[in-house]
């Protein structure tokens, strides 16, 4: 997308690598020759400075993150309508009921950020079938989101579940 739309500019990569506050304009065309991945946190600021849809940017700067982008592309819906990767977010995000990626909130935002960004993102990101259980750990625990369990709350669950 970056690669198609920086021949229609008027304005030079110079200049919009200096909107951009970038040192080198070269850093755009690495973006657009797909040599380096397009920053998820800047790719609406680069669609805007640069005349593009900013949601359907972001989409296609997370799609370059994926590595296997040619099997998200052919998913289904759960309906049975055929539709890639993007439409599909956009569905999630609401777009059918007048809310768009750019409604989403920070917090939505940050974690499809991180989540895209995470070279193993099933080591990290709990299943709808985990999440029960760590509710209930946050509960007990409420330390665990930013210290982890200690080792003796570890050997406990170990015993309780051995």
């Amino acid at each position: 997308m970056l690669r198609e739309a920086i021949p229609q500019q008027t304005m030079s990569l110079r200049s919009i690598a200096k909107k951009l506050n970038y040192k080198q304009a070269t850093v755009l065309s690495q973006m657009a020759k797909g040599r380096i991945q397009i920053p998820l946190e800047r790719a609406t600021e680069i669609a805007r400075v640069m005349g593009i849809d900013p949601g359907e940017f972001l989409l296609a700067a997370i799609e370059q993150r994926t590595e296997d982008a040619h099997l998200i592309n052919n998913s289904d819906f759960s309906d049975g309508r055929k539709g890639g990767f993007q439409m599909n977010l956009m569905m999630i995000a609401g777009i059918e009921s007048g809310r768009g990626l750019d409604d989403l909130t920070e917090v939505q935002k940050r974690i499809i950020r991180e989540v895209v960004a995470e070279a193993q993102p099933e080591r990290r990101w709990l299943s709808v079938a985990e999440l029960p259980a760590m509710i209930h750990l946050r509960r007990l625990r409420p330390r665990i989101a930013h210290q982890g369990l200690n080792d003796h709350d570890m050997a406990a669950i170990k015993d309780a579940l051995g």
